[in-house]
């Protein structure tokens, strides 16, 4: 789910819409590589705008520099209160300065009647989330995943437990930040064709602390360039490598997540592990 906006400028003499009018003082920003943020570069017509002091889900604006025509925004449903409240006044902003025309979800709308929505929004959004988290109780889900600012978050049993009954946004708030504000390295997979068919293939170096999945996935959108059609995965393995990235060792994933040692690993969220920095003994002794 997400809300759609699109931004027209009108009129005969257009003027470039600049970055720092739809950033405000707030907000920074990032391009998506694959799954992750890469923090204060741009992307080929679209980037993420994030708050850093409530980093939440991020919503996407495409733009680019000297852009006269339009810009399109996209926020995420469930978000924050506090990204939503940034994502509305971002289109007040642009609209503030371009004469222009606000689309929303394709429908033509007054700038001021889009304001005026935003506690309904705010509502439909908490609904949202505890609907989510109602399925993941009800079974209907093991989990859920979520396309967040910096890499994606996984909603299990724990947080759906913990924000079905949720009578404000604040405990989503919390927990999308402080996953997204710990200094790990999230691994996401890298895809190669060969002779025994697609490889998802993840690395990880020595020292390194990472979050990694409890069960490797595709990314969602993520095509088969032969056939256009969601990539199918034949085998997945994780090299392992040294604090140079020399290579220790490549092992299939479920071995590595079997020789893990117990001690260095943690719950990180609903879908993922949380892995303390392994030493080059520990890896050597997984790659065995």
């Amino acid at each position: 789910m997400s809300i759609d906006i699109t931004i027209t400028q009108k009129g005969l003499l257009k003027k470039p819409l600049p970055l720092t009018v739809i950033l405000g003082e707030r907000l920074q920003y990032g391009a998506l590589e694959g799954e992750r943020l890469k923090p204060g570069e741009l992307g080929e017509g679209a980037f993420i705008a994030y708050l850093p002091e409530a980093i939440g889900r991020g919503f996407q604006i495409f733009w680019q520099e000297g852009e006269k025509a339009k810009v399109e925004l996209r926020s995420l449903t469930p978000t924050t209160r506090e990204e939503l409240r940034a994502f509305y006044d971002c289109v007040d902003r642009i609209c503030t300065y371009w004469k222009c025309e606000l689309e929303v979800e394709g429908e033509k709308m007054a700038l001021r009647d889009f304001q005026a929505g935003f506690e309904n929004q705010a509502d439909f959004t908490l609904r949202a989330l505890r609907s989510m988290s109602g399925e993941i109780l009800e079974g209907k889900h093991e989990n859920l995943t979520l396309h967040c600012a910096m890499f994606p978050l996984t909603l299990g049993r724990g947080e759906a437990e913990r924000f079905a009954p949720a009578e404000d946004l604040d405990g989503f708030r919390d927990f999308l930040h402080e996953k997204q504000s710990m200094d790990v390295y999230y691994a996401a997979p890298m895809f190669y064709r060969d002779g025994e068919g697609v490889l998802g293939l993840f690395v990880l170096r020595e020292g390194v602390r990472s979050v990694a999945p409890k069960a490797p996935r595709v990314p969602l959108g993520v095509q088969d360039p032969n056939t256009g059609k969601a990539l199918q995965v034949d085998r997945w393995e994780i090299v392992l490598g040294d604090a140079d990235m020399e290579q220790v060792g490549r092992v299939p994933y479920d071995t590595f997540l079997a020789r893990l040692p117990a001690a260095r690993v943690s719950r990180f969220d609903g879908g993922s592990i949380l892995l303390e920095g392994l030493t080059l003994e520990e890896l050597r002794k997984i790659a065995e």
